[in-house]
C-alpha cells in the first residue's frame, strides 16, 4: 500500500473490531506491507508529523 501524505510519523492498520494489525513508527513513512492481511475491510489512521491524524476506510482484496 502506498501512502500519498507528506510527513506521515505513524500508520496504525486495525481490523473492524479494533485489533491492531499493522503499526509502522517512523519519519516520512511511505507503504505498508498489506499482503499477509487477509481480504476485509480496516480502519487506516495516519499521523502526520503536526500531529494531525487522519482516518480512512481501507478495503483489501487479494
Amino acid at each position: 500500500m502506498n501512502i500519498n501524505e507528506k510527513n506521515v510519523n505513524k500508520v496504525t492498520v486495525t481490523d473492524i473490531y479494533g485489533k491492531t494489525m499493522i503499526e509502522l513508527n517512523g519519519s516520512n513513512i511511505k507503504t505498508a506491507n498489506t499482503t499477509n492481511l487477509p481480504n476485509g475491510v480496516y480502519m487506516l489512521k495516519t499521523v502526520l508529523a503536526n500531529k494531525e491524524t487522519k482516518i480512512a476506510k481501507l478495503i483489501i482484496q487479494h
